[in-house]
């Protein structure tokens, strides 16, 4: 190609990231592209065959900006410690997929939905995260060797979730018409005329407070009370998950969990969980509405399940962070005994339903977390100072990273056990982020 057709080449896989993006890559007609760049469809056919070839450039694409903006990231370090390399990652990496949210998007549904190409994916990005935080960085903050490699995912995953979490994408930065200057003036909520995507500038500030700083109220920052060795020991023991906990899985729920973890949610069809049930899908509509309705009931379930083990194991004890390490350890248990909803949960997140819940799905289930909301009138934890943090937000964060830490456990073929000072870190890095913990 002359330099020209690679330009022009380059400009069409630019468009349909920004077309396509729009519409969370559901809809990927060459039509729009064509429509965009105001050329013809059959001027597309000179440089793609069709639409998945443009896909596979669009991929390839993907990894060399990624590799470009991860050595941003590596040589924007000023010097060797925390706080530049903290500099550089924001500066580089969350600012630009906080201008360009549609590369995140492509990536979640191109590449996780490819086991193969999406576990070099993630193997690749595990590797750069390691680069971007180097062992050196952390000599002057108490870190050990073995709790290098969490910190850094820590780091990582708190920029990912404000990054995909569509709660985080869009902030209200004007107050309420009949409330000027209320607490609501900026704040995570729902999509709304008063919202407008989150400047990169916002999230850098988010980002930076709860990696820093974590989730501590000041009236547990300021003492010297932390969890013993012991107690950490003790909850692990207390907090085990036996069968008679976990409810029987009905015929329909099993057949569509087992689909999920065969297929993916891309392929949970309504004639999948049909065919591994043995009836017609007529039949099976006689139970729901559509797909979107099964996949949401599947996981409703399941939540409300593991809501009421947190009000029978962690809303009877006193001492917060004690509370918070048990939620933690009851969570990564009842995932580690159910995959396929682990499976089910993490496709989940990564999709646009038809299917609107009855009510808003953290209200839902807000009474289970009563332990943290009383936390936070003591000033034991924070969820509202800075910019817009949440209840909500607290809680659909810490079940993002550990789903992301079992995940990661589940790939490297580890034990259950091995998990457990992982988690100990996580809970120390929450609470107090990194200057704290």
């Amino acid at each position: 190609m002359t330099e020209k057709q690679l330009r022009r080449k380059q400009e069409i896989i630019d468009t349909a990231f920004k077309v396509w993006g729009k519409s969370s890559f559901r809809n990927t007609s060459l039509a729009s592209i064509a429509q965009e760049l105001g050329i013809s469809k059959t001027a597309l056919y000179r440089y793609f065959s069709g639409k998945e070839e443009l896909l596979n450039a669009m991929e390839q694409a993907f990894i060399q900006l990624y590799q470009e903006i991860a050595q941003k990231v590596i040589h924007g370090r000023t010097e060797d410690s925390f706080v530049s390399a903290m500099n550089s990652f924001n500066t580089h990496f969350v600012a630009f997929f906080a201008d360009h949210p549609y590369y995140l998007s492509f990536a979640q549904i191109h590449f996780l939905n490819k086991s193969e190409i999406g576990g070099l994916l993630i193997d690749n990005a595990a590797s750069q995260f390691q680069n971007f935080f180097p062992e050196k960085i952390f000599n002057a903050l108490a870190v050990s060797r073995k709790q290098i490699p969490a910190v850094t995912r820590y780091i990582v995953t708190v920029a990912s979730f404000l990054l995909v979490t569509e709660g985080c994408t869009k902030m209200a930065l004007h107050p309420p018409a009949d409330q000027p200057g209320s607490a609501e003036a900026v704040s995570f909520a729902a999509a709304s005329p008063s919202e407008v995507p989150a400047s990169s500038e916002e999230l850098i500030e988010i980002n930076s407070q709860w990696v820093l700083n974590g989730f501590a109220g000041s009236s547990l920052r300021h003492t010297d009370a932390k969890i013993s060795h012991e107690a950490f020991q003790t909850i692990e023991k207390e907090c085990m998950i036996r069968n008679a906990d976990i409810p029987e899985t009905n015929r329909i729920f099993k057949a569509v969990s087992s689909v999920v973890a065969e297929d993916g949610l891309f392929n949970a069809t309504v004639e999948r969980v049909a065919k591994q049930l043995g009836m017609s899908k007529s039949s099976l509509y006689f139970y729901f509405e559509n797909r979107d309705q099964m996949l949401w009931e599947i996981i409703n379930r399941e939540r409300h399940t593991i809501g009421r083990m947190i009000q029978e194991r962690v809303n009877h004890r006193n001492y917060f962070p004690e509370q918070l390490y048990a939620y933690f350890v009851l969570f990564v248990r009842y995932m580690w005994e159910r995959p396929e909803i682990l499976a089910a949960m993490n496709w989940y997140r990564f999709q646009e339903f038809d299917f609107t819940p009855p009510q808003d799905p953290i209200s839902d289930i807000q009474h289970y977390y009563d332990f943290i909301d009383k936390a936070r009138e003591q000033g034991i934890c924070n969820t509202e100072e800075g910019p817009g943090i949440s209840l909500g937000m607290v809680v659909r964060f810490m079940n993002f990273f550990l789903m992301q830490e079992i995940t990661r456990h589940y790939r490297l073929g580890k034990d259950l056990p091995q998990l457990f000072p992982v988690l100990r870190t996580l809970h120390s890095l929450f609470l107090y982020g990194i200057e704290g913990a």
